[in-house]
């Protein structure tokens, strides 16, 4: 949980980053973008990458293979492209948009229309499961460890000091 937590600093100081940067750039440029709107758009580029980062995060502690990881991050973020990407192309494949996390935060554009206060909660409640499955995962994964490290400690213990122990 401690990783998600430092991944989540890292991802909404980012989005703050960006706000923080396009705010004075609304005016100076006159991009005549909404101080809210920007605001939800903001929440809603940390909410996508939470939800990647937390999928990988999940994957690798299935998986216990930093390989997991980063295959069920690319895997959001690559095929929530394509399906965005493909879902624009014709309308027999806008079904797509549906499988696609790009397209349900930025969708509607909230830069224009404002961002869904609904669909950045679904975000960020959707990367605290995941990371809460993948705590749940990685703690599974370290009783099994623990019991197989004392079992091996044990017995080369009991080799070195020519003692034999009996199970309790």
């Amino acid at each position: 949980m401690a990783r998600f937590c430092a991944i989540a600093v890292k991802i909404l100081a980012l989005s703050a980053l960006l706000f923080l940067v396009v705010l004075p750039l609304n005016d100076s440029s006159k991009l005549q973008i909404e101080v809210g709107n920007l605001l939800g758009m903001c929440l809603l580029f940390g909410g996508v990458n939470l939800l990647t980062a937390s999928a990988a995060l999940l994957g690798g502690a299935l998986t216990g293979r930093r390989i997991g990881g980063i295959a069920a991050g690319a895997a959001v973020a690559v095929l929530g492209y394509v399906f965005n990407a493909l879902g624009s192309q014709s309308a027999s494949l806008e079904w797509l948009h549906n499988l696609s996390p790009y397209y349900w935060a930025f969708g509607t554009s909230p830069l224009s229309t404002g961002a869904s206060v609904t669909t950045i909660v679904v975000f960020f409640g959707l990367s605290l499961v995941l990371a809460a499955l993948a705590a749940l995962s990685l703690r599974q994964r370290d009783i099994g460890v623990q019991v197989r490290r004392r079992g091996v400690s044990s017995g080369q213990n009991s080799r070195l000091f020519g003692a034999k122990l009996t199970p309790r």
